[in-house]
């Protein structure tokens, strides 16, 4: 048993140490600066950028949930949630059965 546990002993010795040359030789990555934005995020942002740059004036109507949907090729539940954060961002407004309109006031959050 003796010889045995030694030679495990030796064998755990010699992958640690293999272990530490290889992480300390192979380059690190570094991760990419990059902010990765779903659909609903890039629609939203699309939109938020019409509404501040005045393509959309206080009062007018949006293109329905469909037309978005349709343009983007998005689904309507994702142009639906783009939609959603626009509102609680203050931007828009939502009745049920209405299309959404553009807020009378500047967004309650600071970007």
């Amino acid at each position: 048993m003796t010889t045995l546990n030694t030679y495990a002993g030796w064998v755990t010795e010699a992958d640690r140490k293999a272990a530490n040359t290889i992480a300390d030789t192979v380059p690190r990555p570094q991760p990419a600066n990059r902010r990765s934005r779903s659909p609903y995020e890039h629609l939203a942002a699309e939109l938020r950028d019409a509404i501040t740059n005045g393509t959309y004036s206080p009062g007018d109507e949006l293109p329905t949930v469909t037309d978005l949907a349709a343009t983007h090729g998005l689904s309507a539940g994702t142009v639906q949630r783009a939609i959603t954060m626009l509102r609680e961002e203050g931007l828009i407004n939502v009745a049920r059965g209405r299309r959404a309109t553009v807020a009378h006031r500047g967004p309650q959050a600071a970007h």
